[in-house]
């Protein structure tokens, strides 16, 4: 189910982001190093979390945002944004 989620996107978060590149409720996904990541604003707060689900590999940028977690597209794993 993984398969084909591995391809870099994004920009280089080790580069940075103006914090107006990512509205507060926005999500965008970049890269750090080899590693694919989801950048979620919640108000001043940002986080930073693995773009992908642990379990099977869905894309979290296409997940719902609720309060400070995102559910897994495929099959709604909840996964904390603290």
């Amino acid at each position: 189910m993984a398969e084909g989620h591995t391809k870099s996107v994004g920009p280089d978060l080790a580069q940075g982001i103006a914090l107006s590149d990512l509205p507060d409720g926005g999500k965008l996904v970049g890269r750090c190093g080899d590693d694919q990541v989801l950048l979620v604003r919640c108000g001043t707060e940002v986080f930073a979390v693995s773009a992908t689900c642990t379990h099977y590999g869905g894309p979290l940028a296409d997940g719902l945002v609720v309060e400070d977690t995102v559910r897994c597209p495929w099959h709604h794993a909840c996964f904390d944004l603290r």
